[in-house]
């Protein structure tokens, strides 16, 4: 029944472009050894820095 709520297991996620970005970030800073969490907000000190080594700021 659970599997009738909701996304069906086989069905893809829809990711956000925010969404996408953000696990960018999360996914750039864990390979910086900076710390981040993996849900909720990217702190504005780590997406600065994303984008000043990308290139973008």
């Amino acid at each position: 029944m659970a599997e009738e709520q909701g996304r069906q297991k086989d069905q893809p996620s829809r990711s956000t472009g925010k969404e996408q970005e953000s696990r960018a970030i999360r996914e750039w800073a864990k390979s910086q050894g900076l710390s981040v969490n993996d849900r909720g907000r990217v702190p504005p000190e780590i997406k600065a820095a994303f984008e000043k080594a990308k290139g973008e700021g």
